[in-house]
């Protein structure tokens, strides 16, 4: 019995190390389509520049979170211009599982005075599993992101995780441009400015919004928080 539970402590150990190795080699050499379990989004939406930013900023006037509607919405040049210090900690299709999780984060430090959370309805029926990849390919490593690695349960962030460390810990030296700079621009307050025109009409549908629960408890809980 002792030699069995011993086989298959070095099995499972084994078994990881292959694992994380495999998830490794697809992050590095493997197109998307070919590894759609791993969502690596390194300076999409300048979330790098943003949080790295966020890291640098205290005792605020206006704090903004939300989605990619954020922090293309609020501009903070408007808000100094009429004597409020702002940052936009919006981030790519940002849940309220993100945003509690970016609240956990900054809050403390960047203690602001007022909060703007841009709600719409269809974050309360999103997985959140792309905002949260977004979030872990672009900000330091710590016990929150594992918190809500581990609270969304799900194989792609697991992934994104495993790889993310890998870059930051193990590929450090490795620099990364952002891919939106020929039509957006990164304006200090994390705002991204549309440097084109967009003449394409938006669609609203009134359609039913399949409310998630742990969507909800996250709303519920940043509410109570602030």
């Amino acid at each position: 019995m002792r030699k069995l539970i011993k086989d298959l402590f070095y099995f499972s150990l084994l078994s990881i190390v292959i694992y994380i190795t495999l998830v490794v080699i697809s992050g590095q050499f493997l197109p998307g389509p070919l590894s759609k379990n791993l969502i690596y989004k390194k300076s999409i939406g300048f979330a790098d520049l943003r949080f790295n930013e966020a890291d640098k900023i205290n005792n605020i006037d206006v704090l903004v979170l939300g989605s990619s509607l954020a922090y293309r919405g609020y501009d903070p040049r408007i808000f100094q211009e009429n004597g409020f210090k702002i940052f936009n900690l919006g981030s790519s299709s940002q849940s309220f599982v993100q945003t509690k999780f970016l609240i956990d984060n900054f809050l403390e430090t960047i203690n602001p005075k007022f909060v703007i959370l841009d709600v719409y309805p269809r974050q309360f029926e999103n997985s959140g599993i792309e905002s949260s990849a977004d979030i872990i390919s672009n900000i330091s490593l710590n016990s929150n992101i594992l918190k809500m690695v581990l609270q969304q349960n799900d194989l792609r962030t697991y992934n994104t995780f495993i790889f993310s460390f890998y870059n930051q810990y193990i590929r450090s030296n490795i620099e990364y441009k952002s891919p939106n700079l020929k039509t957006d621009l990164y304006i200090p307050g994390g705002y991204i400015e549309n440097i084109t025109v967009n003449e394409k009409s938006v669609n609203i549908k009134d359609d039913f919004i399949d409310v998630r629960a742990d969507q909800m408890k996250a709303f519920e809980s940043i509410i109570s928080i602030f």
